[in-house]
């Protein structure tokens, strides 16, 4: 099992999100991306999602990002944690450094390779970099209220509670 991130399972919204992302037009800049929120009433008819906001609340977005980006390596400051789900690319990835005190130019990484439609935890204070080929990415995430939510909390609890 990774520390970087760990895959969790199906998304039973996924066509509900898509279609939120074609249909929306309340997009807002947020930490470096442009994102629309998603409405609570949709994110908890998701069997996990509900289960897992009864033990950790959460709001939830949808990130985009233009093509040709990189977002460099880094740690996010806020959340340590959160559960993530690419709901559309022509092209991206996300990598994680194996070593993270590293400041080599050339070192080797761990890839997620997104399953579109299936959630995985993700750890934030892993530092990883996302590149973004030709089209728009987007990826549905969620940032739990309580910053101090951290990846093994989350584990134990989607490991304990069958989530």
């Amino acid at each position: 099992m990774s520390s970087c991130f760990t895959y969790v399972g199906p998304s039973s919204i996924f066509q509900h999100l898509t279609t939120l992302v074609r249909d929306t037009q309340d997009w807002k800049p947020y930490y470096n991306f442009t994102v629309t929120e998603v409405p609570n009433e949709m994110v908890l008819k998701d069997p996990v999602l509900k289960k897992l906001h009864d033990f950790f609340p959460f709001k939830a977005g949808i990130c985009l990002m233009d093509g040709f980006r990189v977002y460099n390596w880094h740690t996010d400051d806020k959340r340590k944690c959160s559960i993530n789900m690419l709901l559309g690319h022509a092209g991206s990835f996300c990598l994680f450094k194996n070593n993270v005190e590293s400041k080599e130019v050339v070192e080797p990484a761990t890839m997620l390779d997104y399953q579109m439609g299936h959630y995985y935890l993700f750890n934030t204070q892993i530092p990883h970099m996302i590149y973004n080929d030709s089209g728009y990415r987007y990826l549905f995430t969620l940032e739990f209220l309580d910053e101090d939510v951290t990846y093994e909390k989350v584990l134990d609890n989607l490991t304990l509670y069958s989530i």
